[in-house]
């Protein structure tokens, strides 16, 4: 859902006002539960271009924070609803691609700007310490002091409020600084107008003539009671662990969905006190995020005959299976990825199916996890519990991707003839996406809530009756026997 401004331009982290009739927020009401969406998605605001009526093709997501009845609802003279103004906080720089519809509620399809988790460098440090000494001039000592002022985390955040708190001579310069995706740039952009409005409160008379007013944003606090809404409390430990756990998603490589989550959910971070029962939660759900190995792999290092040499080491005998495991991993050394059918180990207890898993990986230099699945009769316990349980964790799956650290490891799907089945249940069906090379690069673990790559693991499994195994599945796999 698009909305239009008129003479006024919204920034990321910006906290603001905007009013809409009764008939388009219903509109709105309907929209966000089509599909079972949640207000969180966000609303996008435009700026209406000066004199043409048309709109600017780059404008902001919001998220609805708060909303406040203005009237009772009741039509008033003339036949006209109530309004209800809504409490808006900037989220994302965005694009028009299309408008979809414009009746009731103008729809339209964007291409989001995400600023993905970088280290600041030494040029946007040294044009964000010019900002801040410059921002520090113009308000003085004494508005600093009594004024609810904080600097926003990130120089980003920083550029976008300097920017809404001058008061550039038009709307189109304004525009200018909301399109200027590239923060070296917007940085030199509002610092050169900050620097105009130094020299001109200097060359007045009366110093405190400055209209020069910090703006409302996700880093103030009490910011939603001051405007009508909720409290937004935040205390010293939450901002702590909140900036630690950036530090730690800055460096795990996130997916650009992963971004998107995590994002939102360091501004949920924030703004909850640590003894909430939700703290904690949230704490665990980021770490978990940051410590999976998106980027994180091992290189393949195969050599045939020290393999070869590797399987007679450490297992006498069976010739058939060592030449068709060599020949697996002449595939992987000839094609460079990881493709072929899933090889499935079966055989009697204690023949040497789970040391043969090993010995695969030793011979690739990758890392070796063991995923027992004897008695699993939840697929939960594969895909990971939805983060509304009590006590909720990530599947074994992403638990043996979390522990390996890296994000190509050889997993060993252990007595997979061991798995429950039931009228209400089949952890089979998740192992069928888990196998497949076509599914698998976007497996989604429910706890993770967000699409994770398996294609580069490599799969064993091992078996005692492969009578057991459901025929979909056992089409996924080539069966290697052991006796």
């Amino acid at each position: 859902p698009i909305f239009a401004l008129r003479g006024q331009v919204m920034y990321p982290g910006i906290r603001s006002r905007i009013e809409l009739p009764q008939t388009t927020f219903k509109a709105l009401g309907k929209f966000m539960q089509q599909g079972n969406r949640s207000h969180k998605e966000g609303v996008g605001l435009l700026t209406t271009r000066p004199g043409s009526g048309e709109l600017y093709e780059v404008g902001t997501l919001c998220h609805i924070l708060a909303v406040n009845s203005s009237s009772s609802g009741e039509p008033t003279q003339g036949g006209n609803h109530g309004r209800v103004q809504l409490i808006v906080e900037g989220q994302f720089r965005f694009r028009v691609c299309s408008c979809n519809q414009t009746s009731p509620l103008p729809i339209m399809t964007v291409q989001l700007f995400i600023e993905p988790f970088t280290n600041e460098g030494i040029n946007t440090t040294v044009l964000v310490l010019r900002m801040k000494a410059l921002v520090l001039e113009l308000m003085g000592p004494h508005r600093v002091a009594n004024e609810d002022f904080q600097w926003p985390s990130t120089a980003s955040l920083l550029t976008d409020a300097v920017g809404a708190a001058l008061t550039p001579p038009s709307l189109e310069l304004r525009q200018q600084i909301l399109e200027t995706v590239n923060l070296q740039q917007r940085l030199q952009l509002v610092l050169a107008l900050l620097s105009r409005e130094v020299e001109v409160q200097k060359s007045n008379a009366d110093k405190g003539s400055s209209r020069f007013k910090w703006p409302q944003g996700r880093w103030t606090t009490n910011t939603l009671g001051q405007m009508g809404g909720i409290e937004d409390d935040v205390d010293d430990e939450a901002s702590s662990d909140a900036d630690l756990l950036r530090g730690k998603l800055s460096r795990a490589g996130l997916s650009k969905e992963a971004v998107v989550i995590a994002r939102r959910e360091l501004q949920r971070l924030r703004a909850l006190q640590s003894h909430h029962p939700e703290y904690a939660v949230t704490c665990k759900y980021l770490e978990t995020l940051a410590e999976l190995p998106w980027k994180t792999q091992t290189e393949d290092c195969v050599d045939l005959a020290a393999a070869r040499a590797l399987l007679d080491a450490e297992h006498y005998g069976l010739h058939s299976a060592k030449r068709r495991i060599l020949e697996f991993l002449a595939v992987q050394k000839l094609s460079g990825t990881v493709s072929g059918p899933i090889l499935c180990i079966h055989g009697p207890p204690g023949v040497g199916k789970t040391s043969l898993g090993h010995s695969i990986a030793h011979a690739l230099g990758r890392k070796f996890q063991r995923v027992a699945l004897g008695g699993m009769r939840d697929e939960a316990m594969l895909r990971g519990h939805r983060r509304t349980y009590v006590g909720s964790c990530p599947g074994a799956i992403i638990q043996a991707l979390q522990s390996s650290g890296v994000n190509n490891p050889v997993i060993l799907l252990d007595e997979i003839d061991k798995l429950s089945h039931g009228p209400t249940f089949n952890p089979e069906a998740v192992l069928l996406e888990i196998l497949d090379p076509e599914q698998n690069t976007g497996f989604i673990d429910h706890y993770v809530g967000t699409p994770f790559n398996l294609s580069r693991v490599i799969f064993i499994c091992t078996a005692n009756n492969t009578s057991l195994i459901g025929r979909p599945l056992l089409d996924r796999m080539e069966l290697l026997e052991l006796s």
